[in-house]
């Protein structure tokens, strides 16, 4: 079905919506910080978010001296404010220069193309998920460029040779990583040892892994990869 055949069967039961989702992101370690997701944000749902980035204890801007910032008209005065009070100051970008900040936009651009613009949310619960399904691989399986090729979180995997090799997916097969199979056996012995988001059954066919959005149960497969 077409989206706009789903629209035309659908009218007068569909309501569109749409959610800001405001995040950070450290330049050096390419870590990003989902801070939290609204339909209508607003000035004391800013300053919030403010409050939380220089918590004490975990505020993501701990140790940091400079944040950067577009023109939002979001980014209000009173939030500005809480954030040069914690000693976080503020530099507001010349507007239309999304090269100054090329890193967030950078990160917007790819979770947009590899996981947004592909799924309908259906509230704000499912498009949290969805943004956490996404944020997983980026952290441990995905290797950053501006990081010598390295994960930001983890250790890199090297598989190379005639080296077994398994996919993982997740986001209902949208994102597909490739590295060392799982074990199985110890996995099904020790279930805390399985990777974020995959959950394991028995059946008489053997070991069914499934990611919280994955829509059917696919059995564990290997490769093998060709030697240079």
């Amino acid at each position: 079905m077409s989206w706009a055949t789903f629209i035309k069967a659908h009218l007068g039961v569909i309501v569109g919506m749409d959610f800001f989702v405001l995040f950070a992101i450290d330049i050096a370690s390419r870590k990003v910080e989902i801070l939290g997701i609204a339909v209508n944000p607003g000035g004391p749902w800013m300053e919030q978010m403010a409050r939380n980035l220089v918590d004490a204890l975990d505020g993501f801007l701990l140790g940091k001296r400079y944040l950067l910032l577009d023109r939002d008209p979001l980014y209000t005065q009173a939030s500005r404010r809480t954030l040069d009070q914690a000693g976080v100051k503020t530099v507001r970008l010349p507007a239309h220069s999304p090269n100054l900040i090329a890193f967030a936009a950078r990160f917007v651009l790819s979770i947009k193309i590899e996981c947004l613009e592909r799924l309908v949310p259906l509230g704000a619960s499912h498009l949290r998920l969805a943004i956490a399904e996404y944020m997983r691989p980026y952290r441990l399986e995905r290797k950053q460029q501006g990081l010598a090729n390295s994960l930001i979180d983890g250790d890199t995997q090297a598989v190379a040779g005639n080296a077994a090799v398994a996919c993982r997916e997740r986001l209902g097969e949208l994102l597909k990583f490739y590295g060392e199979p799982l074990d199985i056996a110890a996995i099904w012995s020790d279930p805390i040892s399985a990777p974020d988001g995959m959950r394991l059954v028995a059946s008489g066919a053997g070991f069914y892994a499934r990611s919280p959005l994955s829509t059917r149960w696919r059995r564990a497969r290997s490769m093998r990869l060709r030697s240079a």
